[in-house]
């Protein structure tokens, strides 16, 4: 094969001879890509037989993700004294037109103290820092209640959470 000149990552000029007779795999001639021992080629059977192993597998998903909300139902009521029933994980306690009071034109949401139940300070002082920081807002019933939770952690969020829907009104 003739040689041919092709610069280097230097620039210089340096003479490439192309590939020779012991770098091919075989002795015919290539014809298409180079195979690569690392590819595997997959037959439409093969493709057809995992379409329905998807297919049972998202199946046996449905199936085990059912187990594992039974699960975690069954853990929070038993660990935390959480009921949630067969309803879907959390519904708010207020009432759903709470969600569509807006805020007002350039007030922004507070960073909130958290509150987890489990610290040194009383319930009521918490309340108290929780009116504090929403400043005027708290005259709004509805943010008031919307924005409560977000000042919750932990065991304190947990119990909020396991509050029935509707059983906060203001």
């Amino acid at each position: 094969m003739p040689g041919s000149t092709a610069p280097s990552r230097t620039g210089e000029m340096v003479l490439h001879a192309g590939p020779t007779a012991a770098s091919l795999q075989g002795s015919r001639p290539h014809r298409g890509p180079i195979p690569n021992n690392n590819m595997a080629y997959t037959s439409p059977s093969v493709q057809r037989v995992s379409s329905s192993l998807h297919a049972s597998a998202s199946g046996t998903y449905q199936a085990d993700f059912t187990r594992f909300k039974e699960n975690l139902a069954g853990l929070l009521k038993s660990k935390l004294g959480i009921d949630i029933g067969g309803s879907r994980l959390y519904q708010k306690p207020y009432p759903t037109e709470f969600d569509f009071v807006s805020y007002p034109i350039g007030w922004r949401i507070p960073e909130f103290v958290k509150f987890n139940g489990d610290d040194s300070r009383m319930t009521w002082e918490h309340v108290t820092q929780y009116i504090l920081q929403l400043g005027e807002m708290y005259l709004n019933d509805a943010l008031r209640v919307r924005l409560f939770s977000l000042s919750l952690t932990g065991t304190a969020f947990s119990w909020f959470s396991s509050l029935a829907s509707g059983s906060i009104l203001n």
